[in-house]
């Protein structure tokens, strides 16, 4: 990864930190959950599934979760490297590629993707690897394309998820 790129670390265990010490909260997994659209989404997934002990909850909204299939797209080559040259890192960041972590972590997920989407069939994809090795998780598509008319009709189901989690209730 790039070097001056540190977003997960900032916002995995820098930003966690500060709201925990400025704000009332449950200063723990089972209090916190992540969520993002589009690459925000694949983001969420990473951050949450590289720092289990800050979050119990992890969702994507029409997320980019194999960057491997954007290459040469939005700048990803600045943060992630040339992929020829860091082949098997590009790899480790397909979330796909990250059951191992899913299933060791226990946390709550939530995936939706609009069957108009450009990123549906990576997340149809992810799916179906965790449905194959018996991850739960929620699973949605719904009619909608990458915009924000999609986004604003998901983010009553992850609103709904997030609210369960909360609740005690592994949703």
């Amino acid at each position: 990864m790039a070097e001056q790129s540190r977003y997960r670390t900032y916002i995995g265990t820098e930003l966690v930190a500060h709201i925990d010490k400025h704000y009332r909260t449950v200063a723990e997994a089972k209090g916190r959950g992540i969520t993002g659209l589009s690459m925000g989404g694949f983001g969420a997934l990473h951050i949450g599934l590289n720092h289990p002990g800050q979050f119990g909850a992890l969702a994507s909204t029409a997320g980019g979760v194999d960057p491997r299939d954007y290459e040469g797209r939005w700048g990803l080559d600045k943060v992630l490297g040339d992929r020829r040259q860091n082949a098997s890192f590009w790899d480790s960041m397909a979330i796909v590629n990250n059951l191992d972590k899913i299933k060791a972590s226990g946390q709550a997920l939530f995936i939706d993707c609009g069957l108009e989407d450009f990123f549906l069939t990576p997340n149809r994809q992810l799916h179906q690897a965790l449905v194959k090795e018996q991850i739960p998780h929620h699973y949605l598509e719904m009619p909608g394309g990458h915009n924000w008319q999609y986004w604003a009709k998901s983010i009553e189901y992850q609103l709904v998820f997030f609210a369960d989690f909360f609740a005690g209730h592994n949703p």
